[in-house]
């Protein structure tokens, strides 16, 4: 298939998400609005929405490249009540690198997995890849890992290519 994005797969978009393997399940609600795209020259963001479940989803980016997504409310008419995920950043996992998988098989790819969040569930991650300042537009992908009785591998078998997003567009982030 080669570099086949998931939305150009036919009849994939009519199939229930109940049916996969491993079921999909949206872990919880919340849809964000992309505010900004920031390219490579950012450094060191705390307030972050991206990470693993074993680090949790609020690992900061202490690098000298931080490229990522500002998140904001769906609605933009300057409320004064702020959604939680409102002006944080999900980093792109292709700069930053988290801890991941447990067990037996948490040393396999160093134990390193690109930071993302897991909003469909525990089948694959979501990881912002390549957040571009000239074009506002950044670029998702899904990582998946391996699993059996006695652990589980980090999220690193990919990047499978999902959507590319644009400024002022919704992403959804899950709890």
């Amino acid at each position: 298939m080669g570099n086949t994005l998931i939305k150009d797969i036919p009849g994939l978009n009519a199939l229930p998400l109940a049916t996969y393997p491993l079921p999909l399940t949206e872990s919880g609600n919340t849809v964000a609005r992309i505010d900004f795209i920031w390219g490579t020259d950012e450094k060191r963001r705390q307030r972050t929405v991206s990470g693993s479940d074993v680090t949790g989803f609020s690992v900061p980016c202490e690098e000298q490249q931080c490229p990522h997504i500002e998140l904001d409310d769906l609605e933009n008419s300057g409320r004064n009540l702020r959604g939680k995920f409102e002006g944080s950043s999900w980093i792109s996992g292709k700069y930053q690198k988290v801890e991941g998988g447990w067990g037996c098989l948490k040393s396999v790819n160093g134990g390193k997995e690109p930071t993302g969040r897991l909003p469909y569930g525990s089948a694959f991650k979501v990881v912002v890849i390549e957040p571009s300042e000239k074009t506002d537009t950044v670029d998702t992908a899904l990582f998946f890992r391996f699993k059996n009785a006695c652990g589980v591998t980090p999220y690193f078998i990919g990047p499978a290519p999902f959507f590319t997003h644009e400024v002022n567009s919704p992403i959804f982030i899950g709890d």
